[in-house]
């Protein structure tokens, strides 16, 4: 059964005519009857009774015609709610990431909220990002890894320097900046998993590495706290500066080189990604554009 025989189907009985369904539907009243013909022959029963010039729905049609009706009702209703995510009215997206990445998107995020209060935007913390990707379990990854799989689409969102987070009365408390030799004399240099191996390769290129005295953790936001209580002084992200606006605290700028990563945008090639996740997409891209 088409969807156009049902509509002439349904018109038919609501005119109560095979005539004045013709006029209504703008089609021929021969091609009507053919086509109503096609339906009853589908189902190898008859949809009315022809009485005279009249017609009476049958026991078979009143069926069709209750669920004829039904069917019809929830064809707009999947057309309003493809209107709706369209214009942005309602979806869902789920971007995963490392916490200390994701900080730095906060504000375009917030921005999308208020453009798109209807649309729920899910922050999911993984480690992990590509294969949460590929197992479909998200559908936007931010990762600072670009060696992924073919199958994923990769685009470089932004460029993370890294800075220096030292105790209030340290020695380099009132510097602007120290240089990366500098930070080869410091015992107690504090870095999160996360960031080690970039941070390695930069004390590596310089002929040097870490202290052995150096500490590792999961999370560069757990460094905060060991450098408020003097363990030692932290290299962290500088999209978790704010995080460290306190009297306990200071940051020191790192030169010569500037430690820095790319933090790249994922999400899969094979899937048909939802409206509001394509737009938010398209405005992570555009505000690191400016």
């Amino acid at each position: 059964m088409e969807l156009r025989q049902l509509e002439y189907f349904i018109q038919i009985c609501n005119s109560g005519s095979f005539t004045k369904a013709s006029e209504v539907l703008n089609v021929s009243q021969p091609t009507l009857s053919q086509q109503i013909r096609v339906l009853e022959g589908e189902f190898n029963i008859p949809l009315f009774n022809r009485i005279g010039r009249g017609i009476k729905i049958t026991d078979a049609g009143k069926i069709l015609f209750d669920k004829g009706i039904s069917i019809m009702h929830l064809l707009d209703e999947v057309n309003n709610e493809f209107i709706e995510l369209k214009g942005l009215k309602r979806g869902f997206i789920t971007v995963g990431g490392l916490l200390e990445d994701l900080n730095y998107l906060t504000p375009q995020i917030t921005q999308f909220h208020h453009l798109y209060p209807n649309i729920f935007v899910k922050i999911i913390e993984s480690e992990d990002v590509v294969n949460q990707i590929i197992e479909n379990n998200i559908d936007i990854g931010i990762t600072r890894s670009s060696q992924v799989p073919e199958t994923l689409t990769i685009t470089f969102l932004y460029c993370q320097e890294f800075v220096l987070v030292v105790e209030k009365n340290h020695s380099l408390d009132k510097k602007p900046f120290v240089t990366f030799r500098e930070l080869v004399g410091l015992s107690r240099i504090m870095v999160s998993s996360s960031c080690r191996e970039v941070i390695d390769l930069y004390f590596k290129n310089l002929g040097c590495s870490l202290c052995e005295e150096s500490l590792v953790t999961e999370s560069s936001f757990s460094l905060l706290s060991l450098v408020r209580n003097g363990f030692g002084v932290a290299i962290v992200p500088i999209s978790i500066v704010d995080f460290v606006r306190e009297d306990s605290l200071s940051v020191v700028r790192i030169v010569d080189p500037i430690p820095s990563q790319d933090i790249n945008l994922i999400h899969r090639d094979d899937k048909i990604l939802s409206y509001a996740a394509s737009v938010f997409i398209n405005r992570l891209k555009d505000s690191e554009k400016h």
